[in-house]
């Protein structure tokens, strides 16, 4: 998304479409029988029950975005890579927003992995900016973590 440099060309105007943008997510990701688990900068965590719903969710939310992007300027349009992973999630009894489980490691060892390329190939390429969809099998075992002290 370019959300570090918006953000430094014009805080206000960055903000006010970033906020627009997660309107489309959020009502998408509930539309989709999704929930938003997360939202931090330019990055939104979700979790679906159904990988179909989580799918069909992605393509709407680019679809709105590429509309909505259309009456921007170029260099101020906000483009967002959304990526979708299978796999068991254990929520914690503490809080149902505490989510763990080896698909978030992979995912975030993958997303340095890129990151760490990009950079060996590009010296003045920055991070990207990262919208995470997670998603759970269509039927979820629950977890729950026994937290000791």
């Amino acid at each position: 998304a370019g959300y570090s440099r918006l953000m430094g060309e014009d805080e206000g105007a960055t903000i006010e479409t970033l906020t627009a943008y997660r309107k489309v997510f959020t009502s998408e990701i509930k539309k989709h029988r999704g929930r938003v688990v997360d939202a931090k900068g330019d990055a939104i965590l979700a979790e679906f029950s159904s990988v179909v719903d989580a799918v069909s969710g992605a393509v709407e939310i680019q679809s709105e975005l590429a509309e909505k992007n259309a009456d921007l300027s170029e260099d101020r349009r906000m483009d967002f890579r959304i990526g979708i992973n299978l796999g068991d999630v254990v929520v914690s009894k503490f809080s149902r927003d505490a989510l763990k489980g080896a698909s978030f490691t992979s995912a975030a060892q993958l997303r340095t992995a890129i990151d760490k390329t990009i950079q060996v190939h590009n010296a003045s390429a920055k991070p990207f900016g990262w919208t995470k969809t997670i998603v759970k099998p269509s039927a979820p075992k629950k977890h729950y973590a026994d937290l000791k002290t």
